[in-house]
């Protein structure tokens, strides 16, 4: 005879809300600590300006291994995190670091996205159209800029030191958000 338990759809439920919840709870707390890593690299590496950008790198993580759209909602999600600790107009990080995890998830589509290679390269797609989404952005809200100088001092070094900056923080990001 079957014996029928109304409480075990209620049980099995809260089980995988604590699941979540908790998962969601490490990625912010990790978003928040590369954010502040970020921010203490330019005072560590002073001679060097050496600030790339590990928030980026942990929305792109999660955009290539988590896939659809999570990866717009976590860019965006990094994106205010950015906003929140930068001295820059807020919302612009969001739509910019959003944007760049839809462009990357749509472009490696017929990609492995687990390849090493691959997360590599699309870190360099990610760095590249973020910082141009951002400038893009505050051209048209903040005031007029120069491109050759934004290109300059701005986008071009985002761009090396964030692909510079990949092996070792992609990693670091698969090991602490795997789980």
């Amino acid at each position: 005879m079957m014996r029928r338990d109304y409480r075990s759809p209620i049980q099995r439920f809260e089980i995988g809300r604590g699941k979540r919840l908790k998962k969601i709870l490490v990625l912010t707390v990790f978003l928040i600590v590369s954010a502040l890593v970020q921010s203490s690299l330019g005072a560590v590496f002073r001679s060097f300006n050496f600030r790339p950008d590990l928030v980026l790198l942990v929305c792109l993580w999660y955009c290539l291994r988590r896939g659809g759209w999570n990866g717009w909602g976590i860019g965006m999600a990094g994106g205010l995190v950015k906003d929140l600790f930068s001295l820059g107009p807020l919302g612009l990080g969001v739509v910019s670091l959003g944007g760049a995890c839809a462009l990357v998830r749509f472009l490696s589509r017929p990609f492995d996205r687990a390849n090493p290679a691959t997360m590599i390269v699309m870190t360099a797609v990610a760095a590249l159209s973020a910082s141009l989404f951002y400038f893009a952005l505050y051209d048209v809200f903040g005031g007029p800029i120069g491109w050759s100088e934004a290109w300059r001092s701005a986008i071009r070094p985002h761009l090396w030191q964030t692909v510079v900056a990949a092996p070792v923080w992609l990693p670091l990001s698969s090991r602490v958000l795997r789980n």
